[in-house]
């Protein structure tokens, strides 16, 4: 491997590198690649950034000489004018391959333009296009893209607000038909304030989709309620999609989430949430409604035992069938000083894992319990320990009651 970078002066820098690769030459897939490249910075107001890089591989053995070969080359520039309000750049990439054996070329490009303008401290503009195609035996396949956007934001007293419009329309080359997305989004957030004693902060946000004509609706609702030591999050979204359509598709979900931090090592959590689906079709709807109520809790003292347990209990509706479904885990995890720090100075690590899981079915439940204990012991620098014991045992309703045991002994050196 060989490197070098040079700069002439301030505003140019040089850089060159190769590399030169024997892999496994007297084995039985025996490879050797070759890597070159060379880039030129140039930074005169306009910054202009030029690279070419070239490639050839040789793991065929029974092809004499390099099996294909790569060279690319890269243009970029950019500029910032108008006391850096306005600001261009250009990207051209044009990369070439060929298969020496099969005698088949590979060429891509692309060519892609963006700017954006700063209209005022509130107000931005940006619009890009972009051209990527690929030929394979000299018939050109790629895409032709067109985006413009534009943001408003701003603050009125307590209010933030947020507008933003894009557009976006893209089509296959070399034949294809654009197609077209347009959306816009209004987002609101209100300064925290107080009301009695909890301190409140409501935000929303909505979105109105174009894509070809099919029209979307989104819509989302948060609110953050803290009074010391709890604190709650709310939040509640809507989405309708296929506006005026035979076939309408609306999503609606609920979460809540609260908090617990009045005691010093634990912290216990409550979320549940309820999300809606369902799909329209000639008024006929069919909805299916999934609920989750999870509780958590961590306890953390300060000689760095660690006990996290978390139980969970999910419902789905479909078709006026509803499938109920349980899990608990508990993990706990402690050290002990098996050995006095002259001889072992590491201590015993122990981990203890629970895990349970219930689901309800039509043919009858299915149960599963499953505990494993871990105890990892550093001996050296050089040498490790751990020892695994796992015990699994459940029902199921096709099979019945199962059972199984396993021990586990790993042994490690590190040199």
């Amino acid at each position: 491997t060989l490197q070098g970078t040079a700069r002439p002066v301030d505003a140019v820098n040089l850089s060159a590198s190769h590399n030169y690769h024997l892999i496994d030459q007297s084995g039985e897939r025996p490879r050797t690649t070759v890597e070159n490249a060379i880039s030129l910075s140039l930074d005169i107001g306009p910054r202009l950034d030029l690279s070419l890089n070239q490639g050839m591989v040789n793991d065929d053995v029974f092809h004499r000489g390099f099996d294909d070969g790569t060279f690319s080359y890269t243009v970029n520039v950019q500029d910032q004018l108008f006391e850096e309000k306005l600001g261009l750049s250009l990207h051209w990439r044009d990369a070439f391959s060929k298969d020496f054996i099969l005698e088949t070329s590979h060429r891509e490009n692309s060519l892609s333009v963006n700017g954006t303008y700063q209209v005022t401290p509130d107000i931005s503009l940006a619009a890009d296009w972009g051209r990527p195609l690929t030929f394979t035996n000299g018939d050109p396949t790629g895409s032709e893209k067109w985006g413009l956007s534009a943001n408003w934001n701003t603050k009125f007293d307590q209010v933030t607000i947020k507008l933003a419009y894009t557009f976006a329309s893209r089509r296959s080359l070399p034949i294809g038909t654009f197609r077209t997305t347009q959306e816009a989004k209004l987002g609101l957030r209100l300064d925290p304030f107080d009301l009695y004693d909890w301190r409140l902060t409501p935000s929303l946000n909505l979105g109105v989709t174009n894509r070809e004509g099919l029209l979307s609706v989104t819509g989302t609702g948060t609110l953050r309620a803290v009074l010391d030591p709890f604190s709650a999050r709310a939040t509640y979204n809507r989405e309708i999609s296929g506006l005026g359509e035979e076939r309408m598709q609306t999503k609606e979900g609920f979460t809540l989430n609260i908090d617990y931090t009045g005691l010093p090592d634990l912290k216990p959590n409550l979320s549940y949430s309820q999300n809606t689906s369902a799909v329209t079709y000639r008024g006929e709807a069919r909805p299916t409604v999934t609920r989750n109520l999870t509780g958590r809790l961590t306890w953390t003292p300060t000689d760095g035992t660690r006990d996290r347990l978390s139980l969970s209990v999910r419902g789905v509706t479909r078709e006026e069938e509803t499938t109920l479904t349980a899990t608990l885990t508990n993990s706990y995890t402690f050290s002990y000083a098996l050995f006095d720090e002259e001889i072992i100075p590491q201590p015993l690590s122990l981990r203890l894992d629970l895990d349970g899981r219930y689901e309800g079915r039509a043919a009858g439940p299915d149960l599963s319990l499953s505990l494993k204990g871990n105890a990892d012991l550093t001996l050296s620098d050089t040498w490790s320990t751990s020892f695994a014991a796992s015990y699994l045992t459940g029902t199921k309703s096709t099979e019945g009651i199962y059972h199984s045991l396993l021990f586990e002994l790993f042994v490690a050196a590190k040199f």
